[in-house]
């Protein structure tokens, strides 16, 4: 799998630091996880989703995979292909607080590298996102001007 990323998205987006991709016990990259890179390129797959793709994937995979597909928990937040959606946003959500937050209707992305002393917590959560909503008003303040 790693060969193929490096091939199809992080070469031609342009990506600017070799990812560390975990591996299960047989030595295979994790599908569905354990992807390590650096701050900017987490930005950078943000953008990559924003741009639709930047003529790497096919035409419409993008919105696919930001649609829901799964109601996931009491409602609130919906999945798609490894991505959480909340009405109109959709994040990529990491163990320890990592977080790629993507926002096509403000065109913006945020992009979270942490180190949460749990894997999760409600608390952490809470606070996460109460950064991300911040960031959302202080762009609509910006964008008023």
């Amino acid at each position: 799998m790693s060969d193929y990323l490096t091939r199809r998205i992080w070469v031609p987006f342009g990506m600017e630091s070799d990812a560390t991709w975990l591996t299960d016990a047989a030595g295979h990259e994790r599908g569905g996880c354990c992807l390590n890179m650096t701050l900017r390129d987490y930005a950078r797959v943000g953008l990559f989703m924003l741009a639709d793709g930047a003529g790497v994937l096919p035409a419409g995979w993008v919105k696919d995979a930001t649609l829901p597909h799964l109601q996931v928990g009491d409602g609130s937040r919906d999945y798609g292909y490894f991505w959480w959606i909340t009405g109109n946003t959709y994040d990529a959500l990491g163990i320890f607080g990592q977080m790629i937050h993507v926002d096509p209707q403000r065109n913006l992305v945020i992009a979270i590298n942490s180190a949460w002393p749990a894997a999760t917590g409600r608390e952490l959560s809470a606070a996460r996102l109460a950064f991300v909503n911040a960031v959302a008003e202080a762009s609509d303040a910006l964008a008023q001007r």
